[in-house]
């Protein structure tokens, strides 16, 4: 099947998804692998439109849809019809073209639903602020063979995995059978609780990760070889993610010491002090006697409430 989703546009998803298929049209069993499409029959009416789902394993037609109109809804029933007609499991591949219905959001979300394996493979960059930039990150991902419009960037903090673009993905994009691709395990987190919280999760809904920083979670070992693969990387994340919290321990040590540092030269931080108004004095003594409200000192003096509070705490300390 295939798979995507064009990174940093979370209300627009698109769908796209790799070609599992490849033109191997050989299946083992039934339920195993559908492919399905859209056929154009010309009437004297004019178009109708016919969606197909055939069942590779004895190339029987396992259900189909007709309608006047070319829309989502035609796929999205054929599905329907197909599910209540067969038992689909998790090994099912679902193949298609890349058609605007088989990208969109309500076949993603049905197909999902019903646990429809389509096996994607995402990418994941974050960088900690938007001065910094994720081409080396990208480089490497697109390397590896994530497609980009399938990478997901952050530009947020490693303290924690509160971070918009990779909560969307973890919450609404990866499923079973996927598989998430980072250059570096810090780019999850720089907490070694997080990281393996994080991947314990992602393990247990299937969904694959392989750093690129740690080749052995690149390796394919033989199913009754998966526990040596599993110790291996165990002890890797542990060590690695032991160093990333000590570094973003040390990176927050020198942010303390460079702002000490700057204090004791002096150097003021946040926005500066706007100037008092020239008849400040004198309002804010007519204030203090009772004969003028504050509410009356704000539109004398042409300043917001907050302002004048904060100039009035100023003037008081």
């Amino acid at each position: 099947m295939l798979a995507a989703y064009h990174y940093c546009k979370y209300s627009q998803a698109l769908h796209r998804y790799e070609n599992l298929l490849s033109r191997d049209f050989h299946a083992d069993r039934p339920n195993q692998k559908w492919v399905t499409d859209i056929s154009y029959i010309k009437t004297a009416q004019g178009f109708l439109y016919l969606s197909v789902i055939r069942d590779l394993y004895d190339r029987s037609i396992v259900a189909y849809k007709t309608s006047t109109v070319q829309n989502i809804n035609l796929v999205l029933n054929t599905i329907r019809a197909a599910k209540r007609k067969e038992k689909v499991t998790g090994e099912l591949q679902l193949h298609s073209d890349q058609g605007f219905q088989y990208t969109s959001q309500p076949y993603f979300n049905l197909t999902k639903s019903y646990n429809i394996m389509e096996n994607r493979v995402y990418g994941y960059a974050r960088v900690s602020t938007r001065e910094q930039n994720e081409d080396r990150q990208l480089e490497a991902l697109i390397r590896f063979g994530v497609p980009k419009q399938n990478i997901i960037v952050d530009k947020s903090s490693g303290k924690d995995t509160e971070r918009e673009g990779y909560q969307y993905l973890k919450r609404q994009i990866l499923r079973k059978g996927d598989t998430l691709v980072i250059k570096e395990l810090d780019r999850l987190s720089r907490n070694k609780a997080d990281i393996k919280r994080e991947l314990e999760e992602l393990k247990a809904a299937g969904v694959r990760v392989k750093i690129l920083d740690i080749p052995t979670t690149l390796t394919d070992f033989p199913l009754e070889q998966a526990w040596v693969l599993e110790m291996i990387n165990a002890i890797l994340i542990e060590v690695l993610g032991a160093i990333a919290e000590n570094e973003r321990r040390k990176i927050r040590a020198r942010q303390r010491e460079g702002i000490e540092a700057a204090k004791k030269k002096n150097v003021r931080f946040g926005r500066p002090s706007k100037p008092l108004p020239d008849n400040w004095e004198q309002v804010l003594a007519e204030v203090r006697n009772g004969n003028k409200k504050p509410v009356e000192a704000m539109r004398e003096l042409e300043i917001s409430r907050s302002h004048y509070y904060r100039l009035y705490k100023r003037k008081c300390q």
